[in-house]
C-alpha cells in the first residue's frame, strides 16, 4: 500500500474512534493531537504524538505510528549493522537499520495499542494489527513476540471475516517469572503480511510510580516464539 496516495487527514476519524474505545475500557484520557505526518527520514511511514492522562495525572505520551509492509522502528544507535546477522526475511537494502533492536534504557515498561488498519480499498478495520517484535539471540536478529493477531486472523480481519477488540500488549516489562523481556527490541511489519496500513500506539513508562501501572496487570504478554 502506498501511503503517499492516502490523505492522512482521513485517519483522524478512526484514530479518535479507537482512542475513545481504549479510554472507555481503561480510564485513560487522550488529549488533543495533530494529524499524522509523513516521516521520510525514519524507518516507518507516519506518526503523531498524543498526551495521555490517567486519574487526571499525566502518564506519558502515546507515540502513534503508521506502518506499511517492511516498516520498522529499529535504528543503529545501540547496535551496528556490521556486527549483526540479519536473516533474509528481515533484510532491506534500503534503511537496513529498520529491524535493528534498540536498547530500552530508562523505560520501566511499555505497551502497544493496536488502533486500526486501512485496507487498499481505504476501509478502516478497527483494532486489527499483526506485527513482529524482534530482539537479539547473540548477534542475530530474531523474532521475539507476535504483537496483535496471527497472520491468519489478520488476513480474516482485513477481508471482513472477523472483528477485533481493543487490546493492550506488553512490549517491555517483566515475564511471570520476573525476567525483563523486550529489551532490546524493534517492531517490524513483515513483507509477507496483508497489504494494509497498520496504525498502532506505543506508551512507554519511565517512572515505577506512574499511576498507569495500576492497570498494567491487564496488559497482555504476547506469545513468545519458540
Amino acid at each position: 500500500m502506498n501511503i503517499h496516495n492516502l490523505d492522512l487527514r482521513s485517519l483522524r476519524k478512526p484514530l479518535e474512534e479507537a482512542l475513545s474505545a481504549y479510554a472507555s475500557d481503561t480510564g485513560l484520557k487522550f488529549q488533543d493531537f495533530p494529524d499524522l505526518n509523513l516521516t521520510p527520514t525514519k524507518s516507518n511511514s507516519a506518526r503523531t504524538i498524543i498526551p495521555v492522562t490517567y486519574s487526571d495525572v499525566s502518564v506519558g505520551e502515546l507515540c502513534v505510528i503508521a506502518f506499511v509492509k517492511g516498516d520498522g522502528t529499529g535504528d543503529s544507535k545501540t547496535y551496528q549493522l556490521k556486527n549483526l546477522i540479519i536473516p533474509s526475511e528481515f533484510y532491506h537494502s534500503e534503511k537496513s537499520e529498520r529491524v535493528i533492536p534498540r536498547a530500552k534504557t530508562g523505560i520501566f515498561c511499555e505497551c502497544c495499542l493496536p488502533l486500526f488498519s486501512i485496507t487498499p480499498q481505504e476501509r478502516a478495520v478497527m483494532f486489527a494489527a499483526s506485527l513482529e517484535e524482534l530482539s537479539l539471540s547473540g548477534n542475530k536478529v530474531t523474532p521475539l513476540f507476535k504483537i496483535g493477531q496471527t497472520d491468519e486472523d489478520y488476513s480474516k480481519s482485513i477481508l471482513g471475516e472477523m472483528s477485533c477488540n481493543p487490546q493492550m500488549y506488553l512490549t517491555i516489562g517483566e515475564s511471570p517469572e520476573g525476567k525483563r523481556v523486550g529489551d532490546p527490541h524493534s517492531i517490524y511489519y513483515k513483507r509477507s503480511t496483508e497489504d494494509a496500513l497498520q496504525v498502532v500506539g506505543f506508551l512507554g513508562v519511565t517512572d515505577p510510580e506512574n499511576p498507569i501501572l495500576n492497570i498494567s496487570h491487564k496488559w497482555i504478554l504476547p506469545k513468545k516464539y519458540n
